[in-house]
Parts: C-alpha cells; sequence; structure tokens
C-alpha cells in the first residue's frame, strides 16, 4: 500500500476511484477536443466555417458519452469478492 510522506496510508478504495474518474474525464475531454478538431480541420480545407466544428463537436460527445457507456459497462461487471456466505432472503 502506497505511503505519503507524512507516513499516512492511502486507502485502496481512494486509488480506485481516481482512476475511475480520471478515465472517464480523460475520455470525454479527449474525444471532444478531437471531434471538434477534425470538424474544424474539415470547415478550414471546405470554407464552411463554423458548421462542420459544431457538427464534429457534437459527434464528439456523442462518442464520448459511449465510450463513457462502454467503461461504465466493464467497471460494473467486475465485482469485488464478498467476504464470507451470502445468506439468502426468503
Amino acid at each position: 500500500m502506497p505511503v505519503k510522506r507524512d507516513g499516512r496510508k492511502l486507502r485502496p478504495g481512494l486509488l480506485e476511484a481516481l482512476r475511475f474518474y480520471s478515465n472517464i474525464t480523460v475520455r470525454i475531454g479527449i474525444s471532444l477536443f478531437l471531434g471538434f478538431l477534425a470538424g474544424y480541420a474539415l470547415d478550414l480545407r471546405l470554407r464552411t466555417q463554423p458548421y462542420l466544428a459544431i457538427v464534429g463537436f457534437f459527434i464528439g460527445v456523442g462518442l464520448g458519452a459511449w465510450s463513457v457507456h462502454n467503461t461504465m459497462k466493464s467497471t460494473v461487471g467486475r465485482r469485488p469478492a464478498t467476504r464470507g456466505r451470502r445468506r439468502r432472503i426468503k
């Protein structure tokens, strides 16, 4: 377990949450940026400013949402091991 400089230990749940949320943030940011950049590049080439940049931005929004959905599906599918036996509710 990683130890901070002042001697406190970092909780593994905190590190896992930080990794999860930073992963989602990076996925959304990159997809928005790349969608806008592709639309802007097409706008410059076809001289249709700013229409394709706006369309590219919204395509980036859709791809970001799709990427986050896939990340959530794969994360929720993995559950931590439970301790002990589970009781059946009758």
